[in-house]
């Protein structure tokens, strides 16, 4: 892959830390921070006939730019820096080169035995990257062994159910259409509203 591990690194980190941004702009509340509060305090101290609707919008953009939890946007992008980016720099080349004679009586050579390819991926990395996440997230955050592994417990099959409804199709174009070296971009551009979601549920 001609693709550096740095940039896939920091492929990752961007588009991670992307996906926690837009979770709490979309979903303020997950940020912790009490954006309702702040809202109020600037309505009274500003009479609503004498501002604008581009200025109430300007504001409310500062508001969500001042109300950010920025640590928490870091630690995603730490994630995607130093775990998902070079996990999958190393694994979807591995992926690309793994052979499936067998499944080519079957199948055909349809698409370069994309199926098998998106079956081995989603059996193997996926609950594996998905359970690194949580724990990584939790150790991040300075949780507790016990209340890391609590969590994991609570939150992983949620997330492989889930994941299991968008990554195999996601997958299969991937392995079928994509360029090998555009792979982990085209996995990243998806990948920022599954952070989102991630984000949200973690």
């Amino acid at each position: 892959m001609t693709r550096s591990i740095l940039q896939s690194a920091l492929t990752s980190a961007c588009v991670m830390a992307c996906g926690d941004v837009l979770c709490q702009v979309i979903n303020p509340r997950s940020s912790g921070r009490d954006v309702e509060e702040a809202a109020s305090s600037r309505t009274l101290s500003s009479p609503a006939s004498s501002v604008s609707g581009r200025e109430r919008g300007y504001d409310d953009i500062q508001t969500t730019i001042k109300n950010l939890d920025y640590e928490r946007t870091l630690r995603f992008f730490t994630i995607g820096f130093t775990l998902h980016g070079p996990m999958f720099h190393y694994a979807l080349p591995w992926l690309h080169r793994v052979q499936f004679c067998r499944v080519k009586r079957v199948f055909g050579n349809w698409q370069n035995h994309a199926l098998p390819k998106v079956a081995l991926g989603h059996v193997t990395l996926f609950p594996a990257y998905t359970s690194m996440f949580l724990g990584y997230l939790g150790a991040l955050e300075g949780l507790s062994v016990k209340e890391n592994v609590e969590r994991m417990e609570s939150r992983l099959p949620d997330l492989l159910i889930y994941g299991s409804t968008i990554w195999p199709v996601a997958n299969i174009v991937n392995f079928a259409y994509v360029p090998l070296h555009r792979r982990l971009l085209y996995l990243n551009m998806i990948g920022v509203g599954w952070n989102a979601f991630l984000s949200f549920q973690a």
